[in-house]
């Protein structure tokens, strides 16, 4: 036994040394150390060897580690689909399974010497199955077969991480099952959602490591030639390579247009004795030829596109923008606004909400923009900025500020043990101005009750949407919805934007006081309020 351990001792160390310049496990996935196809082969007749030598009956912690490292690198090469079930680790050596008690304490010893974590589920159980398999990474023939799948599901994975990655509750696991439906039944597992949620985590801190690099393969092979070992993915598949380039250069497209945003910054501003509301354009002096892209889902663009603001009053062109440099997606575009003052709106023009469009001179596309819709019937929220008095939100807000400025109708009510002073009025929108601190509720006899919460250590810094199919051929610029629309959750600074699945939604016929709210939207029809609980 003594040769056997001296064997186990050399084989581990060698194989150590040649991936990790180490001699003990430095706590890294076991997919990290790269398991070449000769070193696999010799690794499974090792287990193979001991499992039959000592019938499973072994506690030797090197002989679990080698345990751990074939079932890892076995489930990655030979699991393509179908149940996930042991069966798929242990029939490469034609073993019946062993009991689940010896899988337990052999992956539990085996995990402890490479340093790494078991995974737990939900309820806080051990996953040894799952702990494998993520060990493991992605599997290679699960990935040839569902080519197509996979690489829409990572493509909106990596975009809703992108959006999501900067706010406190970002959870990459959790948006992976969000984008669960574009995967087929068989792959809906943990194991998929926790594997893919580590891929895009890690190809985003990637890109962020080479920036605006026009080609961000070649620069991470310039600044690391053993990059490609970081990810849960074997790198010596072409198909791989593809993908892994794929998603590489999209999330430095993501990147680009995520700091190229157009927004409305909404203000309160006074003139004199009143209070009115405006909405200010903020565009990049450029634009990237990503953007571009990305916005219009073109290839290509002309030396020279306009930019058109739609309003209720009609249709202006508001900037041009001209190529300087570079073709396709590395194009550098100058945005010279042909405002003197910028583009500022206020009154009905802003109210009914608005559009941007670009145009290459042939077609017009919607340019998305945080902050262009339209405003609704309940109080808006501001709150005292650097320079000027910024939109919070409109109905309920619970924020971190002292104090707020809410503009609301002038037939509603305030009710509440706050600091409230009225301050002024806003007679071009038939509403009136508080100061509020503390926690107040603002009552209305049709639109029913929004609350205000100050200096809240909960604050809801996002803004309901409803969007959903509209009725086409009319010529208003918002016509009805064409049965119930969705409701959609946007953060302040526009970076997240989610749907409410199975959103808790109430409805009444606008227009008439004191009807009651209905749950039956199905029958919702005609001129109503809708209201989410």
């Amino acid at each position: 036994m003594d040769t056997l351990d001296n064997w186990l001792d050399d084989w581990l160390e060698k194989f150590l040394f040649f991936h990790t310049r180490s001699i003990k496990p430095d706590g890294r996935p076991l997919y990290a150390y790269k398991c070449r196809d000769n070193e696999y082969e010799q690794l499974k007749s090792y287990v193979t060897a001991m499992f039959q030598l000592f019938k499973g009956r072994w506690s030797r912690p090197h002989l679990e580690a080698l345990f751990c490292l074939y079932a890892a690198e076995t489930w990655r090469r030979r699991h393509a689909g179908g149940p996930w079930k042991w069966e798929t680790v242990l029939a490469e050596f034609g073993q019946v399974a062993p009991d689940h008690n010896w899988l337990r304490v052999t992956i539990n010893r085996g995990m402890l010497w490479w340093g790494r974590p078991l995974l737990h589920n939900q309820i806080g159980h051990r996953e040894f199955l799952l702990t494998i398999a993520c060990e493991g990474g992605l599997p290679l023939l699960l990935l040839k077969n569902e080519n197509t799948h996979l690489n829409r599901y990572f493509r909106q994975l990596l975009s809703s991480y992108h959006r999501e990655k900067h706010t406190s509750e970002c959870n990459v696991n959790t948006l992976a099952r969000h984008c669960s439906h574009l995967l087929p039944r068989s792959l809906r597992h943990d194991i998929v959602f926790t594997l893919s949620g580590d891929l895009i985590q890690k190809v985003v801190a990637l890109q962020e490591r080479v920036a605006d690099a026009l080609d961000p393969i070649i620069a991470l092979n310039q600044q690391d030639e053993h990059w490609r070992n970081e990810l849960p993915l074997p790198v010596e598949n072409d198909t791989i390579e593809l993908l892994l380039k794929n998603l590489v250069n999209e999330a430095r497209v993501l990147a680009i247009t995520e700091r190229q945003k157009v927004r409305w910054q909404r203000i309160l501003i006074q003139k004199g004795d009143e209070w009115t509301v405006e909405q200010l354009l903020e565009l990049p002096n450029s634009l990237q030829g990503a953007s571009l892209q990305k916005w219009t889902n073109k290839a290509e663009f002309p030396p020279r596109l306009r930019l058109f603001l739609h309003t209720s009053e009609g249709i202006e062109q508001i900037a041009l923008l001209t190529r300087l440099r570079g073709e396709g997606t590395d194009a550098v575009y100058r945005c010279e606004v042909l405002r003197r003052n910028g583009v500022r709106l206020s009154g009905a023009a802003m109210l009914a909400g608005v559009q941007i469009y670009i145009n290459d001179g042939i077609n017009d596309y919607c340019l998305p923009a945080h902050g262009n819709q339209e405003w609704g019937p309940l109080p808006w929220v501001f709150k005292k900025g650097a320079s000027q008095n910024e939109f919070l939100g409109e109905g309920t807000v619970r924020c971190r500020e002292d104090k707020i400025f809410i503009l609301s109708p002038t037939d509603g009510s305030f009710e509440g043990n706050c600091d409230i002073e009225c301050i002024g009025h806003a007679h071009d929108f038939q509403r009136v101005l508080h100061q509020v601190k503390g926690a107040v509720e603002w009552n209305h006899p049709e639109f029913g009750n929004c609350r205000f919460h100050c200096a809240s250590a909960d604050p809801n810094d996002e803004t309901y949407l409803l969007e959903g199919r509209r009725l086409s051929g009319l010529p208003e610029e918002n016509p009805p919805f064409l049965g119930i629309p969705n409701l959609f959750v946007v953060n302040q600074d526009g970076t997240s934007r989610r749907i409410i699945d199975n959103a808790r939604l109430e409805w009444r016929p606008s227009g008439v006081l004191g009807a009651d709210w209905r749950q039956d939207v199905q029958e919702c029809v005609g001129k109503v309020w809708i209201r989410h609980r």
